[in-house]
């Protein structure tokens, strides 16, 4: 048998670029219904807060409007949810190495947006902590995709598996990124 706990609801609403929050404590087993809400949110006991109904669109538009780096750099988040992002680029020219591949930092941006991306799509800030890449296969010419999964979440941790493939779907490089959560809310 399952035990009711104790929650904190609240409903975020945006007024003119600020959010405005709103919390309410109630049992488990009771419901909330609030139809103004952009986004709503759970929190419970332990201070632990996601976002149940984002609008991943705008967030995804946020993203992509607010990251000056990436944007400069030709990367796309194209779609965002729940702990998951896929994120863009095209193989240009100036993107190659060497040996006429893709520059194995062009791998680890990619797979850096979309697993920032994804550690994001809960409306709070994160960063980096630990990353791994294993380079499996060249990028050589045309799109390349980073598909962040989410393993784990914690309170102040979140573990994203990466896989990067080429418009083929070959798997080119396979990551793992550990994100420090910031915990500040996103503005959208």
């Amino acid at each position: 048998m399952f035990g009711i706990g104790l929650f904190e609801f609240c409903t975020v609403h945006l007024i003119e670029g600020s959010a405005e929050f709103r919390y309410l404590t109630m049992k488990s087993d009771e419901k909330v219904e609030d139809n103004f809400a952009h986004y709503r949110c759970i929190r419970n006991i332990s201070g632990s807060e996601r976002i149940l109904n984002m609008d991943y669109e705008k967030f995804k538009d946020y993203f992509n409007r607010k990251s000056n780096f990436s944007r400069s750099n030709g990367i796309t988040v194209v779609k965002i949810d729940r702990g998951y992002a896929e994120v863009e680029t095209t193989i240009e020219e100036s993107s190659l190495n060497n040996m006429g591949s893709l520059h194995g930092g062009v791998f680890y941006t990619l797979a850096d947006t979309a697993a920032g991306a994804a550690s994001m799509s809960y409306g709070i800030t994160s960063v980096t902590l630990d990353a791994s890449v294993t380079y499996i296969k060249p990028g050589i010419c045309g799109k390349i995709k980073a598909i962040a999964k989410e393993v784990s979440r914690g309170r102040k941790i979140g573990v994203y598996d990466v896989s990067i493939r080429d418009e083929n779907e070959q798997l080119l490089a396979k990551c793992r990124f550990t994100m420090y959560i910031v915990g500040k809310k996103i503005e959208i």
